[in-house]
């Protein structure tokens, strides 16, 4: 019940806030241990050692990124809105968390229209399939839309790149489209049930990595991560992922598991869509880290197969690969 942070300054450093030590609230993290918190980084770290205006303004971007890392739902304004409202938070950080609070309403805000534009869209019998819609799925690659109009249009491209992951799974139409507007209802309604300290949490990650790459704050659940790493055994497919951008990517593959035995996994391979068994897709773009290392672990001879992303020399590959878990032991972390 308790939250973690984990700085790799010069070696490895982990410090951890209890509920008895720190002055959690039932074991939750509320906007008064912000600063504290904020500055424990900064007592380890080899080189920032202040709450300064170049570091605000480089944890509102890393913030403003993990709100909309795709930059599908977010306009323009909305971003210029958020970074005029979040400006001088250091000065009251720990003491008025509302700014954080009004970013995260303005996304959920977006989300919810962008749930009724997906239904309105696939809610009827005029969509049709398009085959050549292109997309640029590199968010680096793109700007937040202007308006509505420019928003609308880049969602009904990625709504095809979606519903093209679901017929690439031999799945209809007419349950791809169902299934997307229940995505879309569900990525809202997750974000509508977000609790405070999960959202402190999600910004103390931002302040933490605007440090430097290598530094972040670790949620409860990411603990849990933590304790595998440490006990250097799991059951799953034997690999390392990572998160950019809505895209769950295979940062690399741990030797003996299956994924690594298959021969059918690259590291670099993006993930877009897992189901259990026969089971049915579930996409996984925009989800959560945290959420699809959930449905992609589980218990040792039973099967997961996974939608992957390849990019080649010249095009982008979609294949499906079943695996089999197994415990996997995790023997090159010891050190």
């Amino acid at each position: 019940m308790w939250n973690v942070f984990l700085s790799f300054v010069a070696a490895i450093a982990v410090f951890s806030f209890t509920p008895a030590s720190a002055g959690f609230r039932d074991g939750t993290l509320d906007c008064s241990m912000m600063r504290p918190i904020a500055q424990g980084f900064l007592t380890h770290h080899v080189a920032a050692k202040q709450l300064d205006l170049e570091h605000e303004g480089r944890t509102i971007e890393q913030f403003i990124k993990r709100l909309d890392p795709s930059k599908l739902y977010l306009l323009e304004s909305d971003v210029a809105e958020i970074r005029g409202g979040m400006r001088g938070l250091f000065k009251k950080f720990g003491e008025d968390c509302a700014p954080i609070e009004k970013a995260h309403s303005i996304l959920l805000k977006r989300l919810k229209e962008s749930a009724d534009f997906a239904k309105k869209t696939l809610g009827t019998d005029s969509f049709k399939f398009a085959e050549n819609t292109e997309l640029q799925i590199d968010p680096n690659a793109r700007k937040f839309a202007k308006t509505d109009k420019e928003s609308q249009d880049m969602m009904m491209k990625f709504i095809q790149f979606q519903i093209s992951n679901y017929l690439a799974s031999d799945m209809k139409l007419p349950e791809a489209k169902k299934q997307l507007i229940h995505r879309y209802e569900l990525n809202a309604k997750r974000q509508s049930e977000f609790k405070k300290d999960e959202l402190y949490a999600l910004f103390l990650d931002a302040y933490a990595t605007s440090l430097d790459a290598h530094s972040s704050y670790l949620s409860k659940d990411m603990v849990e991560d933590f304790q595998i790493q440490m006990k250097l055994s799991l059951e799953g497919i034997g690999a390392a992922l990572t998160w950019e951008d809505g895209y769950t990517s295979v940062e690399n593959l741990i030797p003996g598991g299956s994924a690594e035995k298959s021969g059918e996994v690259k590291p670099k391979d993006k993930i877009v869509s897992v189901a259990q068994g026969s089971g049915t897709f579930e996409q996984v773009i925009d989800m959560p880290l945290r959420d699809v290392v959930k449905l992609i672990r589980g218990k040792k001879g039973t099967t997961v197969r996974l939608t992957l992303l390849r990019q080649g020399p010249k095009e982008t590959q979609r294949l499906i690969v079943s695996l089999v878990r197994d415990k996997i032991s995790l023997q090159d972390e010891a050190a």
